[in-house]
């Protein structure tokens, strides 16, 4: 096999030919032993983080091959640990610090871009890559705080700040609702407004208190409602905000929620899109058009707390006509 970690503990900037062989390198992973190919790409991307090898164009396409090879190894280990049987609980550590780690070292490999392009005054050699690097390293963040939500762990002030400032570097930028994918063979794509809004929603239904299968499923909902939350200065009709200059999260709004580290927004559109989403639901599952991987009931009642929830903060009128409010159609999945 290749070896790949010669290549990447080199201090020169990489080449063109560093990329191919990365390439080959990929492909002769195991192909079926998920744990020690997670390991060995764990491992590589160890070392791509400790180089201190220049952060060119070339550099980053040999992350985004890295990135893309994860994403089969993530979702075969993410379904295994979900499916543990109970004589086998022991081996849930093990499967939560190889996905966790693998998340943990994606985000702060593309965050290294970023703050090379920070440090360069806006001139990096990756400065045309920044709405893709933002969006990805926002997205890996989110992996990473879904994975500590699984073991109880809330959002840390040094993160909340760290997400913020992502944020507001995309403002900077121009770039915040600017389309990108997150995966390179997908047809999907994202914005890092949206990424953002992810876990400002998922953090407002108290994840520490759900169960994994829960996070799971109503982050599945989320993706699709995140697009409807649109940040502005404050106004009457806003029910939630966020103030980017501290190390917290949501908050509710109040008279003296003012100034420009606020971003504000209501919940009417959102909520709406969810009314009509169980709506939808009841009807297909009572016609049986539909499977579910949990109880119906369980679901219902999932989605009967992120209203409650996501609601808590808004004025009784608000709640009454959200359902009348225009909303952006979105298709009943299993």
């Amino acid at each position: 096999m290749f070896n790949i970690l010669s290549l990447l503990n080199k201090n020169t900037a990489a080449s063109k030919a560093c990329v191919l062989d990365t390439k080959r390198w990929i492909t002769e992973l195991p192909q079926n032993n998920e744990f020690e190919a997670q390991r060995l790409l764990t491992q590589t991307l160890h070392a791509f983080l400790k180089s201190e090898a220049p952060l060119t164009r070339e550099r980053l396409k040999i992350l985004l091959q890295l990135d893309q090879s994860s994403h089969a190894l993530q979702r075969e280990l993410c379904q295994q640990y979900h499916n543990l049987p109970d004589h086998l609980k022991q081996g849930e550590q093990a499967f939560w610090k190889s996905i966790y780690s693998m998340y943990w070292l994606l985000a702060h490999a593309y965050q290294a871009f970023i703050k090379d392009h920070v440090q360069n005054n806006g001139k990096s050699d990756t400065a045309s890559y920044q709405s893709l690097i933002t969006a990805r390293t926002l997205r890996y963040f989110r992996m990473e705080i879904k994975w500590r939500y699984f073991r109880q762990e809330p959002i840390e002030p040094a993160m909340w700040q760290r997400l913020h400032k992502l944020y507001q570097l995309s403002e900077l930028g121009n770039f915040t609702e600017k389309p990108v994918k997150l995966v390179d063979d997908s047809d999907d794509t994202t914005t890092c407004k949206a990424e953002y809004a992810k876990i400002l929603l998922m953090d407002l239904l108290k994840p520490v208190t759900l169960k994994p299968a829960h996070i799971e499923t109503i982050e599945g909902l989320i993706k699709h409602w995140a697009k409807l939350i649109e940040f502005q200065p404050a106004a009457a009709t806003h029910t939630h905000c966020i103030e980017l200059s501290q190390g917290a999260g949501v908050t509710r709004m109040t008279n003296c929620t003012t100034g420009e580290n606020y971003r504000c927004w209501n919940m009417a559109e959102l909520m709406t899109e969810v009314f009509r989403f169980k709506s939808n639901l009841v009807y297909m599952l009572d016609n049986k058009k539909i499977t579910i991987d949990m109880p119906a009931d369980e679901l219902l009642g999932l989605l009967d707390l992120a209203v409650k929830l996501w609601m808590r903060s808004a004025p009784k009128r608000q709640a009454e006509t959200s359902l009348n409010a225009k909303t952006h159609a979105m298709p009943v999945e299993a």
